[in-house]
């Protein structure tokens, strides 16, 4: 009896690990074939929360309001002159550029036809100039030659360039986080998962950068085009002479022909003058003389 009851208990007890050992196997093969689109959904819960934190965070932020109240404005600026001094204006306008801290972008000369009678040179500078100098140099242009035309034309920036810092401290904000969870990450599905977030994050931050640098740079120095065109004195044409325009100049040439013999006769008159001081008392006393010997010839 003792001997079937130990036969029985081993029987029961073998069951047991088979039951324990098919359970076990099953768990393992459950867990290691779970599909990966759970991992990625994961993921995406958690880089779901990390957007919602930096959403909830950006209610504490603070801008600075005397920032705001600075307008970001893109000025650029037109100016078409002419000069009689055309190597030299262009040169004085490179020269006075460089002098208040700014550089020349572009510039070009043409013109100096040897083979057409037009040969006047034409030379246009694009420069970029401190924006604290925008309008002092805009005023003071017809230092440089004959200002035929300038405008100036303003592009206000204030709300893109805004909306840009706000972007950038949100993703900012976000690749923090993500950072966080590449480090807490086991799983490498999940690990790849946030270095794809991550890198996209870190990409947009990198264009957002170089959109505000590019905003800086045209908000701090201004655009002026600069038109120059070589100018040469005006000669104003010929008037065509017609018969009663001969007529005149025939009438007037004889008026002051005459003028100039009646000039002419004062003038030897007045000439004579000195002569016919010393002259006149002799021609008296001849005459005297003459007249008193035919009285006497007459009287014998």
């Amino acid at each position: 009896m003792f001997k079937k009851n130990r036969i029985l208990i081993a029987i029961l007890t073998l069951g047991m690990l088979i039951t324990l050992v098919a359970c076990s196997s099953s768990k393992q093969t459950s867990s290691s074939e779970r599909p990966i689109e759970a991992t990625k959904e994961e993921v995406k819960e958690e880089t779901s929360i990390v957007v919602d934190e930096v959403a909830d965070q950006q209610g504490g932020i603070q801008f600075n309001t005397s920032s705001q109240l600075n307008r970001k404005v893109i000025k650029t600026g037109r100016i078409d002159l002419q000069t009689k001094t055309f190597d030299d204006t262009v040169q004085n306008i490179m020269d006075h550029v460089n002098e208040i801290g700014g550089f020349i972008q572009n510039c070009s000369i043409e013109g100096n036809n040897l083979y057409s009678e037009y040969n006047r040179r034409y030379a246009n500078l694009s420069v970029r100039i401190p924006n604290k100098e925008f309008d002092k140099f805009m005023n003071e242009s017809s230092q440089f030659g004959n200002v035929t035309s300038k405008s100036i034309e303003g592009e206000d920036v204030t709300d893109q360039y805004m909306d840009t810092e706000i972007r950038l401290e949100t993703l900012e904000i976000q690749a923090e986080r993500l950072k966080e969870l590449l480090k807490q990450a086991g799983d490498l599905e999940k690990l790849f998962k946030i270095e794809q977030e991550l890198a996209d994050v870190t990409y947009q931050i990198e264009s957002l950068k170089g959109t505000l640098k590019k905003y800086d740079s045209l908000i701090d120095y201004s655009t002026i085009e600069i038109n120059v065109e070589e100018a040469e004195v005006y000669v104003q044409p010929a008037k065509k002479v017609t018969f009663l325009d001969k007529i005149k100049k025939t009438f007037m040439d004889s008026v002051d022909g005459l003028i100039n013999v009646l000039q002419g006769i004062v003038l030897v008159v007045i000439a004579m003058i000195p002569f016919l001081i010393i002259i006149a008392p002799v021609a008296l006393v001849v005459a005297w003389i003459i007249i008193r010997t035919n009285r006497k010839k007459k009287e014998k």
